[in-house]
């Protein structure tokens, strides 16, 4: 009857098939695994070979491969789980972002007319849509839309100066 002790050296050779070394991190943690699976396999098969076995390398290979996947997923998982809680202050860019669209909530309460307000709205929803489209959703001639255009540029304009 062969002890947990006798198979020392198939472990050590499963480990060093894997690639995993004394200095590795979880070396400790596979060696671990092996013998629990040694262990159960003793349990139902008391005169399992220590030596020249190459079913028993197998299987340990087997189980090395499936513990480094399931390592693997946890280290992706917690890694984007800290992503995701990560409390980061903003940058200058997100600050000057949330403040430009203050002002240009700001300045759209300012203008004077429903009609500007309605195409300040519409350049803001729609920034690369083209003036005929603009014209159509708005039902406004093109002349009618540059000039109303010209006129938020201005007070814009006069806006930021205040």
């Amino acid at each position: 009857m062969n002890t947990l002790e006798d198979f020392e050296q198939i472990i050590g050779g499963v480990l060093q098939h894997q690639h995993i070394y004394h200095f590795n991190s979880d070396f400790e943690d596979r060696q671990q695994v092996c013998r629990e699976k040694i262990w159960r396999l003793l349990q139902q098969q008391p005169d399992l070979k220590a030596k020249d076995n190459p079913y028993l390398f197998m299987i340990l290979i087997n189980i090395m491969r499936d513990f480094g996947r399931k390592q693997a997923r946890t280290e992706a998982l917690q890694a984007h789980l800290e992503g995701s809680f990560k409390t980061t202050k903003p940058t200058n860019n997100e600050l000057q972002s949330v403040h430009f669209a203050i002002d240009l909530a700001a300045f759209e309460q300012m203008l004077p007319t429903a009609e500007l307000k309605i195409i300040f709205q519409d350049i803001r929803c729609f920034p690369d849509a083209k003036i005929n489209e603009r014209c159509q959703r708005l039902g406004l001639a093109r002349t009618t839309f540059k000039r109303r255009q010209k006129r938020i540029g201005r007070l814009y304009l006069r806006w930021l100066q205040e």
